[in-house]
């Protein structure tokens, strides 16, 4: 069923986007994070229902951390072993 799965996401993106959601809680010393203001855009005037990060630095409100930086390598070994484990 793993191997279905993970075959799944290496045949549309190859992006782990599920298992990197989780690890961004379970284990967030893996990425690095900025602190941002993020709303969505609802009218129509850009780009209707997309999330829009204001990344001025004058904007001293934030209401999200967003993920800047990942640590690819300590990702994949920590996917691995907690796949590996019983």
């Amino acid at each position: 069923m793993l191997y279905e799965i993970l075959d799944l996401y290496a045949s549309h993106d190859r992006c782990l986007h599920d298992p990197l959601a989780i690890m961004a809680i379970t284990d967030p010393q893996i990425i690095e994070f900025e602190e941002r203001w993020v709303d969505i855009e609802t009218g129509g005037q850009f780009s209707s229902g997309q999330s829009i990060a204001d990344y001025r630095q004058s904007n001293d409100r934030f209401n999200v951390k967003v993920a800047i930086k990942l640590n690819h390598t300590l990702f994949i070994k920590r996917l691995i072993e907690i796949l590996s484990s019983d």
